[in-house]
């Protein structure tokens, strides 16, 4: 999960534009997937170790509501990516085809993180290191 959240960050910076209203987006987008990783890890954390699960109650919010918030943030952003064509069209299309697989059965677990690692392999294919050309500094 520390790893997705790195990613939303990097995203978040490579996608800057002028745009007040994409800017706004991005924001909303990354904020929304940031929180939803952290109600991850918290669930994660209560799944791996019952103690803690019994120790402090779970909201259904956070069950429930994070995972959620953690995808929509991160398909937003990688939607955004691949409109300013810094990914491939099909990129965040695999990534929710993934996702979706995952919240239909946990058993079909490995065939949805094989297709969120495809949807996020031209990340690192085609090393994105900078954003669209509009917001770079004269």
């Amino acid at each position: 999960m520390l790893g997705f959240a790195a990613l939303i960050v990097g995203l978040h910076g490579v996608l800057r534009t002028r745009s007040g209203r994409l800017r706004t987006l991005d924001d909303v987008a990354a904020l929304a997937g940031l929180v939803g990783a952290a109600a991850f890890v918290w669930v994660i954390l209560g799944d791996l170790f019952p103690r803690l699960a019994d120790a402090v109650d779970t909201p259904g919010v956070v069950l429930f509501g994070g995972p959620a918030l953690f995808e929509l943030g991160l398909l937003v952003l990688l939607y955004r990516a691949a409109a300013t064509r810094l990914l491939p069209v099909w990129a965040p299309v695999l990534v929710l085809l993934g996702f979706v697989a995952i919240a239909v059965n946990l058993d079909l677990l490995p065939v949805g993180a094989a297709l969120v690692l495809s949807g996020l392999l031209p990340l690192r294919a085609q090393g994105v290191k900078r954003g669209p050309r509009l917001y770079r500094k004269r």
